[in-house]
């Protein structure tokens, strides 16, 4: 978890730094941030692959709204791939 942290940190170091040049001066310039910075690949503890940490998030909420009976979130890249195989 430290190193997750540590690399926020360096990454919106590096962002305020060279592309914004300042820190985020409204609610929205906060959430676009850290939208950039959730969308850049990680790399946690020992492990071999890096991820999209917005898009693993995005993949454990899906998981538990379809968790739910009678649920009728579907999955949009699921959704797809029936369509091309059906």
């Amino acid at each position: 978890m430290q190193a997750h942290i540590r690399q926020v940190a360096d990454g919106m170091v590096s962002f305020v730094n060279h592309r914004y040049e300042r820190f985020p001066g409204s609610a929205e310039d906060e959430f676009a941030l850290g939208c950039q910075l959730n969308d850049a690949l990680r790399k946690c503890g020992g492990d071999k692959d890096y991820f999209y940490p917005q898009r693993k998030w995005r993949d454990s909420l899906l998981t538990l709204l379809l968790q739910h009976e009678g649920s009728k979130v579907v999955n949009l890249a699921d959704f797809r791939q029936g369509r091309k195989n059906g």
